[in-house]
């Protein structure tokens, strides 16, 4: 049995970049945003879906707004530590389903990861029920 010690940091690397395309094929988005609102990294599944926003404030980069989002969760994540699970409804009338975490950055910075589902396919479904 061989422990996550024992593999290299390409190896480690390699499962990494795996998880991302995984992550990717699902439809899932991946967005690290810091303190000032910073887009730190989107992953594929959200560029497709909003365009590279990398570096840009994510309420200018995303929902193309002036300020923030009203349902901004931002310091209930990174100041309060805080777990949060909200939905909110995008420009494009995508039903989005958002679960946020702390993340501790490469830089060490802790920042708002946010893990991003379309449920707007799901949502048609159980209204027409």
């Amino acid at each position: 049995n061989s422990s996550l010690k024992d593999y290299s940091i390409l190896e480690k690397e390699n499962r990494y970049q795996n998880l991302l395309e995984a992550v990717d094929r699902s439809n899932i988005g991946i967005l690290i945003v810091d303190t000032e609102h910073r887009i730190r990294m989107m992953n594929e599944s959200l560029i497709n879906a909003y365009g590279q926003q990398t570096g840009k404030i994510c309420y200018e980069g995303i929902r193309k707004e002036k300020s923030k989002c009203k349902h901004c969760r931002l310091n209930d994540v990174i100041q309060d530590g805080k777990k949060v699970h909200y939905q909110f409804t995008d420009k494009n009338n995508r039903q989005l389903d958002i679960v946020a975490v702390p993340f501790k950055d490469i830089d060490g910075k802790i920042c708002k990861l946010e893990i991003i589902q379309d449920i707007t396919d799901r949502k048609h479904y159980e209204d027409a029920l």
